[in-house]
């Protein structure tokens, strides 16, 4: 996604045919709705991203936890033998 919002810039200047300078191709691919939509789809891609980062972050806590309750049981159950 993003390589491929640097092609779709580098498109949309190349669509700018009638503006003379690079600035003004470069503010015309910027404010192109396909641009912006393209960004947008950038920023949700990341969210739902870094959102599975963090529930995967919880579950390895989790595990840790039960793992360390089923150790201490197991450690109970040596004791009382």
């Amino acid at each position: 996604m993003m390589e491929y919002r640097k092609s779709l810039k580098a498109i949309l200047m190349q669509e700018a045919t009638d503006l003379k300078t690079e600035s003004a191709k470069e503010t015309y691919a910027y404010a192109n709705q396909s641009y912006i939509d393209h960004l947008k789809a950038i920023q949700e891609a990341v969210s739902e991203a870094e959102r599975l980062r963090w529930l995967m972050v919880g579950a390895e806590a989790r595990i840790e936890v039960w793992r360390s309750l089923e150790s201490s049981a197991r450690m109970e159950i040596k004791g009382a033998q």
